[in-house]
């Protein structure tokens, strides 16, 4: 089967994951303090960002037109 959108963000979260264990983040306190300086990871489908309050800080500017989505920008809040 062909991955959907669903599969790509599971990817780009076990990418982002794997990338902070490499680096020697193995304790959940570590993955904790690891994930809250993530800062514009760039993954396999989107940017990966947090802001200190732990919510993603880019938004993306969607388009709706003949029936179909699609990403036209990406912002970043912060």
């Amino acid at each position: 089967r062909l991955p959907n959108k669903n599969n790509l963000y599971g990817y780009d979260v076990a990418t982002l994951l794997l990338t902070i264990v490499q680096k020697g983040a193995t304790t959940r306190e570590q993955l904790k303090n690891a994930l809250s300086e993530v800062r514009s990871y760039k993954s396999l489908h989107s940017k990966i960002s947090f802001s200190p309050r732990r919510v993603s800080s880019w938004l993306h500017i969607l388009e709706y037109s003949n029936e179909t989505i699609q990403r036209v920008a990406e912002i970043e809040a912060e």
